[in-house]
């Protein structure tokens, strides 16, 4: 309690149920405070007792101006929680109602002399807000997944189009003008372009991710020049992602190595802004940035859930934000743009663009949450950019997952209101099955992006019922940040987790249900142990070569019978071979388009009964297998007539035979032992074996194939002759293909 703050005094602490675990909640100065916010409706209705007129007040709002001031009379305050998530609604296993009153020391009044003000309005009386936007326009459809846009001098819109490796034109009614680009490696060639920025004079600049480097073009398209090249030195890139310029300065972010690189426009190295970290200043997975007139530069601090702001020499001002569902908080900063002192957040796992002011002050958001599979029309579904008009009367949001731009105005009286806008109703809460997935015995574990967490199902029915959950997002053991992939071992009872962002493997120990008596129980996983990769790394530094491959951030992790531990490290391409003490025994793997070396792996795989590791590449389309000593051991390369776009993930039955998802293409394929292409299923839609952008595959207990079917937050039941058998997930996206099912 502050005992500054006689209005807390009165306010009780309550044990109520979270997750797995039991945590305090408390108001605190006004502010209804949870370790694990996302998971509570942080909405309070104020009430005067006797009285028939309410004032609703919106605790979701950053509360750091110092304690609220109320009125001179007598409050009831009501806080309505809902149940650990929405899942456990579901489950009917718990279920609390925190209901705190504030006291008063006089009959009619409550004493607040003495208390500094503090305002919970949008926007603060001192920044009134000229316009917003948020009204919907119109929608370019014609993308295959665009990552970046910006406008030029005129209006037009210029759009980083990753899977056809192009820019893209439109004029501002959103007709498609001009195209320019294709893969490859050359000058003037793209691959999976990720960012662009357009200064004054017309140059235009792509973060051409795949080739790790940047490359400057005129209004044309044609090729000027390029700098960068894979690496960790000044001026190399691990995958750039975003870029930035102003009259004299380009902005690259290197994501890769957590950093942001900062050149003249003659591409000349000037200094490095960040670096792996979670302090001011530093970054964890850097995913945008933009500089205003005054040369000040905002990154988007992807990992880290919130905005950084810097002076023009790179030197820290502030942070701001941090993880949550609640208007101002941020799940998943995706793209950053400034325009007329304001700063435009798009927040991927929120669905929604957030307004700042430049110095942190939350005005408002726009975007809702679409809910039904495709849905658009001014509903969000993952933004991952945001691009404003030289005006600041117009926005582009960039939405890669679905294939399209939406275009935005001002909002007026007239602009119709969206129910969703302002229900209360937290719709991050509902299944988004990850990108990865295990399958042992009965049980299969999957990750939750959105909620950092990991879900575990028992197999034993018809359909898959969801027994436990695992983790929330944070730093503290039994907390991930982007876990990327999930093993389970049911022999030993464990489940071991990789926690990208923390870069360490978790373990925990799992107690399921009989198969007689299936059942969630929030209580299931017991947390083991937690191993920091990039201290077990150096510990078994023997050499230079141990020491380089000491920042490991693990992309997916598979255990062979001696106790063996292989964890792939996609962000610096190796694979590292531990002990069963989490000793570093080797590593192998090295960047390169050509031999044995990677673009961008996927996916690992151990096959025990070839005793050999596969490791799926997308970006050289092809799947590399060694000996678990690291030696080649060949290589399945598909045919190139069957189109593969860009394949993911992978698994091996007990004939050897290879089932690969091709995520750009929506569908599986399917190879013999010899690497011989038997067969392809799957297309782009929801119904019965149609896919979107799948993602992890795996075989269960009875011979199945269960496919993560990424794009339509469902799981698909197939033969492994790929014959369709059944879906599972959100009601929305399962409907369609069981109607279709029993139609046929």
């Amino acid at each position: 309690m502050c005992r500054r703050n006689p209005l807390s005094q009165a306010i009780q602490t309550e044990y109520v149920p979270i997750g797995f675990a039991l945590r305090p909640i408390l108001l605190h100065d006004c502010r209804f405070v949870c370790p694990h916010g996302r998971f509570w409706r942080r909405q309070a209705v104020l009430k005067p007792f006797g009285r028939g007129i309410s004032r609703t007040l919106d605790l979701t709002k950053p509360m750091n101006r110092g304690p609220l001031t109320l009125a001179r009379r007598r409050y009831s305050l009501r806080i309505f929680t809902p149940l650990c998530n929405a899942r456990a609604e579901s489950s009917k296993t718990a279920a609390c109602v925190l209901v705190a009153i504030l006291a008063v020391t006089q009959t009619g009044s409550a004493q607040t002399e003495g208390i500094e003000p503090h305002t919970l309005a949008d926007i603060r009386p001192d920044q009134q807000v000229i316009h917003e936007l948020g009204a919907y326009q119109s929608t370019i459809s014609d993308l295959r997944n665009p990552t970046d846009v910006a406008f030029d001098s005129q209006g037009r819109i210029y759009i980083a189009d990753e899977q056809s490796h192009q820019i893209r034109i439109y004029g501002s009614d959103s007709q498609r003008v001009a195209a320019w680009g294709r893969r490859g490696t050359a000058p003037g060639e793209l691959n999976r372009p990720g960012g662009l920025a357009i200064s004054r004079d017309g140059e235009i600049f792509v973060a051409d991710s795949g080739n790790h480097r940047v490359q400057v073009f005129d209004a044309d398209g044609a090729f000027i020049r390029s700098w960068g090249g894979y690496g960790r030195g000044k001026g190399q890139f691990n995958n750039p992602t975003r870029v930035a310029v102003n009259d004299g300065r380009v902005y690259v972010v290197d994501e890769g190595n957590h950093r942001v690189e900062v050149f003249d426009r003659e591409a000349i190295h000037q200094f490095t802004i960040g670096r792996y970290g979670k302090s001011d200043g530093e970054f964890r997975r850097p995913t945008g940035v933009a500089v205003d007139p005054l040369g000040n530069v905002y990154v988007a601090d992807g990992d880290n859930a919130r905005v950084q702001r810097f002076d023009a020499s790179g030197k820290f001002i502030k942070a701001w934000s941090q993880w949550g569902p609640y208007p101002g908080f941020i799940m998943n900063p995706s793209g950053i743009q400034v325009q007329s002192g304001r700063v435009y957040v798009a927040d991927g796992d929120n669905h929604r663009v957030h307004v700042f002011d430049v110095d942190g002050g939350y005005l408002y958001r726009f975007g809702v949450h679409a809910v039904r599979p495709r849905e658009g029309n001014g509903r969000l579904h993952y933004p991952n950019a945001v691009a404003i008009a030289p005006n600041g009367v117009r926005a582009v949001v960039c939405e890669g997952f679905e294939n399209r731009c939406q275009l935005f105005g001002i909002v007026t009286p007239e602009t119709p209101k969206d129910p969703l806008a302002n229900s209360g109703l937290d719709l991050t809460l509902v299944s988004h099955y990850g990108q990865r997935c295990d399958v042992d015995g009965r049980l299969m574990a999957i990750t939750e992006p959105e909620s950092h967490s990991v879900l575990v199902y028992d197999l034993s029915a018809k359909e898959p019922i969801w027994i436990t959950q695992i983790g929330t997002y944070g730093g503290r053991n039994g907390e991930f940040v982007r876990p990327t992939d999930v093993k389970l071992d049911t022999s030993r009872s464990l489940l071991y987790v990789c926690d990208a962002g923390n870069r360490r493997i978790q373990t925990f120990r799992l107690s399921p249900p009989p198969a007689d008596a299936i059942r969630f129980d929030p209580l299931m996983a017991k947390f083991a142990s937690s191993i920091d990769l990039c201290q077990r790394a150096r510990a078994g530094a023997d050499s230079r070569e141990h020491v380089d491959v000491a920042d490991i951030e693990p992309t997916a992790i598979e255990r062979d019978e001696n106790g063996n531990t292989y964890i792939l490290d996609a962000t610096h391409r190796r694979l590292l071979k531990f002990d069963a003490e989490w000793n570093l025994s080797g590593f192998w793997g090295q960047f390169g388009r050509v031999g044995g070396g990677w673009g961008r792996p996927t996916d690992l795989v151990y096959h025990r009964a070839t005793k050999t590791l596969r490791v799926v590449d997308a970006d050289r389309r092809c799947i590399f297998l060694y000996h678990v000593d690291g030696s080649a051991a060949g290589t399945l390369r598909p045919r190139s007539d069957l189109g593969v776009v860009e394949p993911f993930g992978m698994c091996v039955d007990d004939d050897g035979s290879v089932y690969v998802t091709d995520m750009g293409a929506d569908r599986i394929l399917k190879y013999d032992n010899e690497g011989q292409f038997l067969r392809h299923w799957g297309s782009p839609g929801l119904g019965a074996g149609e896919l979107y952008r799948p993602t992890s595959i795996q075989l269960d207990h009875n011979g199945r194939l269960i496919v993560i079917d990424f794009g339509n937050h469902r799981g698909a039941y197939f033969s492994t002759d790929g014959e369709f058998i059944d879906v599972f997930g959100s009601r929305f996206f399962t409907a369609p293909a069981r109607q279709q099912r029993k139609t046929n």
